[in-house]
């Protein structure tokens, strides 16, 4: 792990690893090499191990700020991991492949934009998203008027994280926490619709 990059001067949750949040990072990346047909070029690999730590250590953020220090923490960390010339080759091949709209436009990895699991922008993934949500609200919620769901980078990345848990088989789970009305449930049918998943309700 990489040391604090917070101005607390304590250790935050997110600075705490154990094997399984390694082990996290890692199936996480089998899992979208499994699901490409091609041969994943170098820049993707680094994407992904970006994608994937930034996710697992996200799980313990409280709020917005800590999502960006543990999101430092990773850079740093990839930087010794790639030594030299390698991370900066890395992220060069990145930005070649996926053009950068403006500084907040960092690069997840999806297959909304693609057959297969590639590196792609979020602000790309937002312009995705805006579209789909128009069918879906008129398919499945039967809305016709002002949209309920609105594209951002939080809903974005809220409906991926869901959507490879849905996909996982039953190999992963999440318990989403929050305020009610904010949108948890709207945002998890979306997923559940977009991948062809059939989603189950109970209520008691």
């Amino acid at each position: 792990s990489a040391p604090s990059t917070t101005s607390q001067g304590s250790t935050q949750p997110w600075e705490v690893h154990t094997p399984r949040d390694l082990e996290r990072i890692t199936q996480g990346m089998r899992e979208w090499l499994c699901a490409r047909r091609s041969p994943a070029p170098r820049r993707l690999l680094l994407a992904m191990a970006v994608h994937e730590a930034e996710r697992a250590l996200s799980d313990r953020c409280e709020d917005t700020a800590a999502q960006r220090d543990a999101a430092a923490a990773v850079t740093v960390a990839m930087e010794r991991a790639f030594p030299g010339d390698r991370w900066a080759e890395g992220v060069a091949a990145l930005d070649a492949a996926n053009p950068r709209a403006d500084d907040d436009d960092c690069i997840v990895v999806s297959d909304w934009l693609r057959s297969e699991p590639d590196s792609a922008r979020l602000g790309d993934l937002l312009s995705y998203a805006a579209a789909r949500i128009g069918a879906f609200e008129e398919e499945v919620c039967a809305v016709d008027g002002p949209r309920r769901l609105v594209a951002t980078s939080h809903f974005v990345r809220h409906v991926l994280r869901v959507e490879k848990v849905l996909r996982s088989a039953g190999r992963a789970h999440l318990t989403l926490v929050g305020t009610s009305g904010t949108g948890k449930t709207m945002a998890t049918k979306f997923a559940a619709w977009h991948t062809g998943t059939s989603l189950m309700e109970l209520h008691g």
